[in-house]
């Protein structure tokens, strides 16, 4: 039989099997596993966690009426694989935010579900270009990453995409306190400092150009209305462009 263990290390591990659907099964239950799979079982939502050696699993929870009383049942499934496939489609290996593809389909989708009370943001790190002809495009990778990972990190609640080349987009779902919070975010970006080898660069900035969706989203074509909010943020990106940079501005 091929053994595995889940978990490993945690207080209580079993050894279990794997049936022919590659299934982890505890060997003294699979008949009442094979007697369950008969069974429409009502499953709660998806829950997902990682274990300490980054693997990833999916539970969900459910419940089969008895005639006396209730069983509940919990299934596990290892999902690390599927999520390492779909990080590699979603996410940008340099910067690591969401490639443009998926960001802009997933504005569309929150679109198309008109919803209020969102921003879009738009974000161009400042003379990036006079960074990778100085320094390289070593350097200038080296910032693209670092300036991905504070967006990311610094909001979580909020969906960072990669536009192009430096320029980097922003859903944020709900419009409590946008403008402080991408304030705060071009403050500590303007702080951070870069270095490779003998290289130190301190002089790296960010400016920022917000649109609030606050109208009734009209019967109009999604990606219509998605030019339209992207070039509103875009405008008010090139308005703290035209002063000194490193600003943020709401259209």
């Amino acid at each position: 039989m091929n053994y595995k263990k889940v978990l490993d290390n945690a207080p209580g591990t079993y050894f279990l099997i794997k049936d022919k659907n590659n299934k982890v099964v505890y060997p003294k239950d699979k008949r009442k596993l094979d007697y369950i799979r008969k069974i429409y079982i009502n499953y709660s939502k998806e829950n997902k966690f990682s274990t300490f050696d980054n693997r990833n699993f999916s539970i969900k929870k459910g419940t089969i009426e008895g005639f006396h009383k209730n069983y509940t049942v919990l299934y596990i499934k290892d999902i690390t694989d599927l999520v390492s496939l779909k990080s590699k489609y979603e996410i940008d290996p340099l910067t690591t935010v969401l490639n443009r593809k998926v960001i802009l389909d997933k504005i569309d989708k929150y679109i198309s579900e008109s919803k209020l009370n969102f921003s879009i943001v738009m974000g161009d790190i400042d003379d990036f270009k006079k960074i990778n002809d100085t320094y390289g495009h070593v350097i200038g990778d080296i910032v693209l990453n670092k300036i991905g990972s504070i967006l990311r990190c610094e909001l979580p609640d909020s969906l960072v995409g990669r536009y192009g080349g430096e320029e980097f987009i922003i859903l944020m779902p709900n419009l409590n306190n946008s403008f402080e919070r991408i304030e705060k975010v071009r403050e500590l970006i303007s702080n951070i400092k870069v270095n490779f080898e003998d290289i130190t660069i301190d002089n790296i900035s960010i400016s920022f150009g917000i649109y609030n969706i606050t109208e009734d989203i009209v019967n109009e074509d999604v990606k219509s209305l998605r030019k339209k909010y992207i070039g509103n943020a875009d405008k008010a990106l090139y308005t703290s462009k035209e002063n000194n940079k490193n600003k943020t501005t709401v259209y």
